[in-house]
Formats: structure tokens, sequence, C-alpha cells
């Protein structure tokens, strides 16, 4: 097969074992050689898509673990001119590992949770990226997107991984929705899912829970939240200590200690009342990427009183994703 269509393949760093085996194919057409001939310069790109050879770049990777294909991703790179100037489309399909960075992270958690209700069994996005911006910025890359978990219906995945390859040879620029117009489709539909500030009930919270990526119990040292540094930016609530941490990776630095991103002041409320300094929490966050370093970021309906019951329903949470990534 690797011989029929072309691809190269790229083994793991790591030895394969009886368990489990990485596999990564990539086919390149002659654009993105003669890119990577000059260094990638962006100028380059744009002259090959003027004249209509677009450089265009496909992967591929499946996971396999006892004899069975369990991760499956792939994309679509496209070097197009009308992304801020220059730039990336990509389309991007695929079930996350338990170690990788998800596509979902880039988005704001309330845009998350939204669609996470709709469909829990997969996420959707689309978000620009800015590669290399703590040296300055490079490339800007806007991404279609779609998160599959490993129990999505073949039905489902065979619906949103409708890739429209038509763009790749057509005059006019291609946009990141022209590469997967059913997850564009679906994003439309799901932007009114859930409110701003919905009403926190139990089957939702744990909901939260499940879908957070750190849950941890905190102690607020001050309850007051700076204001957003830009227009519909999120406010920070400093000077956080996590006191113990129930899911998420252990060798992580989350940044408790430093700030905590919050996208309302109505996020901070608990059944119970407003955060007060001084007191214990039980906190279920994002761990939030933007085109800078990683940040934590709460969740609506993030913010639990420290009792029994929220503690065991969260332990509950966290067990349950840990079997499930096994």
């Amino acid at each position: 097969m690797l011989k029929k269509w072309g691809f190269n393949q790229v083994l793991p760093k790591e030895t394969c074992t009886d368990e489990k085996c990485e596999y990564t194919l990539e086919k390149e057409g002659p654009g993105v050689r003669i890119l990577r001939r000059f260094g990638g310069k962006p100028i380059v790109g744009d002259i090959l898509a003027w004249l209509g050879g677009r450089p265009v770049l496909v992967k591929s990777r499946v996971d396999v673990r006892h004899g069975r294909a369990w991760l499956r991703e792939f994309s679509l790179w496209i070097w197009e001119t009308g992304v801020d100037g220059q730039g990336l489309i990509v389309g991007f399909a695929g079930t996350p590992g338990p170690d990788s960075v998800k596509e979902s992270n880039w988005e704001r958690p309330a845009q998350t949770l939204a669609g996470s209700v709709g469909h829990p069994d997969y996420a959707i996005g689309t978000h620009v990226v800015v590669f290399n911006a703590d040296t300055g910025g490079g490339p800007r890359a806007s991404e279609i997107w779609v998160e599959f978990s490993p129990y999505s219906t073949p039905d489902t995945v065979s619906q949103l991984m409708q890739f429209n390859l038509r763009c790749i040879t057509r005059v006019r620029s291609c946009r990141d929705g022209d590469l997967m117009p059913t997850v564009l489709t679906q994003l439309k539909e799901d932007e009114n899912t859930v409110p701003a500030n919905p009403d926190c009930t139990a089957d939702l919270v744990k909901h939260v829970a499940h879908l957070a990526d750190v849950i941890g119990v905190v102690r607020v040292e001050s309850a007051e939240l700076t204001r957003p540094s830009y227009v519909n930016g999120p406010f920070h609530l400093r000077g956080t200590q996590l006191i113990r941490l129930v899911k998420g990776a252990e060798h992580v630095d989350y940044g408790f200690a430093r700030e905590i991103e919050v996208d309302s002041p109505d996020h901070t409320f608990t059944a119970v009342g407003q955060l007060q300094a001084g007191e214990q929490y039980i906190f279920l966050a994002q761990t939030h990427r933007s085109s800078g370093s990683p940040m934590i970021a709460l969740y609506p309906c993030g913010v639990l009183p420290l009792n029994h019951v929220k503690m065991a329903m969260a332990q509950e949470s966290a067990a349950e994703d840990n079997n499930e990534a096994r």
C-alpha cells in the first residue's frame, strides 16, 4: 500500500512492541518539495500558489494497540495566500491520544462545552495558529478540525471526515470551511447550544468534569479578577495555590500558583456564592493553548465547593477518564 500510493513511512522514535505501535504516513506534492528546497520561505509558497501549484501535504497516523487500530488521524495541509496575507489552510480529523495536544484546547472552554453537549462523542472547531510565535512569528495556519472519541460511530466518522479536495486545483483561494463543509455546517448549528452562563445542574457539572483536562483542589488567595488585556479577552484570577491534583499529568506545571483564565466573572460563582479569599475549592479547568504558552482556563460551572459529595464526583470522573485512556 505504501508503494502504491507513494507514501513515506515515518517510524516512531520508540521501538514498536506487541502492545503498541505508531505508523505515520506522509505524501507531499511537488510544491512542498520546492518549498522545502528554499527553506520554507513564505514568498516561495505564495509564488507557487499564484502560479496554480499550491504546496499540498497529506499526513496520516495510526496507533495500533493489541492488534487494534485505536487512534487515527488524517490531515490535509494547503499553502494559500489568503490567510492574513499568506499561510496554511489545514483540515484535521482524528482521535487524540492521552498524551496528545488536543485541537479542542485551542478553543475557549465555553465553546468546547457548547459543542460537547450536543455531540459528546466528537469535538469540532476552527482557529488560527501562528507558528514560532515566541520568536517573532512565522506563517499563519487557519485550521478546521474534528476530534473523535474512541467510541464515535463509524457513520459519524465517515460523515465528518468528508474532505472537499476541489479547492486544491481551482483558481480562487481555499478557505478552511472549503476543506470540511460538513464540519462547518455543524459548527454553525452549535453556536447557540449552551448559553454563556448556563444553569449548573448536577448532570452538567459532571459533564464538565469529564471534559476537564485538569481537576484540582485550589486555595484562592484573592478573589479579585484582573481586567482583560484585549477586547473579548479573558479575565485573570491570580495568586491561586494547587493543594491537590485530582486529574491531570503529575509531571506538568499547571500554573495554579500564577494565574487562571476566566472567560466571565459569573464563572467564579459556586452553589454557595462567590469565591472567598482564603478558601479552598475544586476547579474544573482546560489546558488552553494559544499562539504562546499554554494557560489554565476555567470552565463554566468549573468552581465547586469543597465537600465530600463534590470530591467523590470529581474523583469518579477522573477514574473513568483514566480507564478510557488505557
